[in-house]
C-alpha cells in the first residue's frame, strides 16, 4: 500500500517547461495566422492606402494647364488630353535651369521634352508657354506659376501630376496661391510602371512613395 509519502510530486520546473512550450506554439501560431490575413487582405489594404493618399480635385475649366517639371512619359499627355477636351485655352510649361548637358547639346532639358510631345500630341505652338525660367524644384515651379498667373490676370491653373505626388502638390499650391485669391487644380494622372491596385509589386511604385514621404515631410518644415 502506497503512502502519501510515496507518490512522485510534479516537478516545478517540468511543468514550467511544457506550459513555455505550449504558449510558444500558441504565439506562433497567432503569428502565422496574422501573417497570412495580411497577405490575404495585402491588396485591398495596400490599394486603400494608395488611394487615402492621393488628394484630387474635381476637374473643372481653367484659365490654363501647367505641366511641372519631370514626368515626361505622362504629363504633358495628360495635359494635352486635358486641352483637347477643352478645360483651358492654353499650357504652361516649366523651363528648369540649363544644365552642362543641355547647354551642349547633348541632352534636352525635360521643358523643351514636356513641349516637344505637347506638339507631338497635337496641341498647336501658340497654345504653349515656358514660364518659371530657371525652376529648380515644385517650390520654384509654384512661385513662377503664381507670377505669371498674377501677371496675365489669371485665377486658376489646372496641374495634371501622379498620383503619389497630389497630396504635396495640393498642400504647396494651396498654401502658395489661396492667399492671392488664386486657385490651382490638382488632377491626378496614373504612372506608366505601375497604378494604386499594383504600386507595391513594382520597385518604381514602393520608391515613389518612399520618397514622396520624405519629400511631403521636408516640404512641411522648410516652407
Amino acid at each position: 500500500m502506497l503512502t502519501s509519502a510515496s507518490v512522485p510530486l510534479p516537478c516545478p520546473c517540468c511543468a514550467l517547461r511544457r506550459f513555455n512550450l505550449r504558449a510558444w506554439i500558441a504565439l506562433c501560431a497567432i503569428a502565422l495566422l496574422t501573417v497570412l490575413a495580411l497577405w490575404m487582405l495585402r491588396r485591398p489594404v495596400l490599394t486603400a492606402t494608395a488611394r487615402a493618399w492621393t488628394l484630387e480635385d474635381p476637374l473643372t475649366k481653367a484659365d490654363a494647364i501647367f505641366v511641372a517639371g519631370g514626368g515626361a512619359d505622362v504629363r504633358p499627355s495628360a495635359a494635352a488630353r486635358l486641352y483637347h477636351e477643352g478645360y483651358a485655352p492654353r499650357i504652361l510649361v516649366a523651363s528648369p535651369p540649363e544644365r552642362p548637358t543641355t547647354a551642349r547639346g547633348l541632352q534636352p532639358d525635360h521643358g523643351t521634352v514636356n513641349r516637344e510631345m505637347l506638339l507631338a500630341d497635337g496641341v498647336p505652338a501658340e497654345a504653349i508657354e515656358m514660364i518659371a525660367a530657371g525652376a529648380r524644384n515644385s517650390h520654384e515651379e509654384a512661385l513662377g506659376l503664381r507670377s505669371w498667373m498674377q501677371t496675365h490676370g489669371a485665377h486658376t491653373a489646372l496641374i495634371p501630376t501622379e498620383y503619389v505626388h497630389t497630396r504635396r502638390m495640393h498642400w504647396l499650391y494651396a498654401k502658395l496661391m489661396e492667399p492671392n485669391n488664386l486657385h490651382a487644380i490638382i488632377h491626378a494622372i496614373r504612372p506608366l510602371e505601375y497604378s494604386e491596385q499594383d504600386w507595391w509589386m513594382h520597385e518604381e511604385g514602393v520608391l515613389s512613395l518612399h520618397a514622396e514621404l520624405l519629400k511631403f515631410a521636408y516640404y512641411r518644415l522648410k516652407y
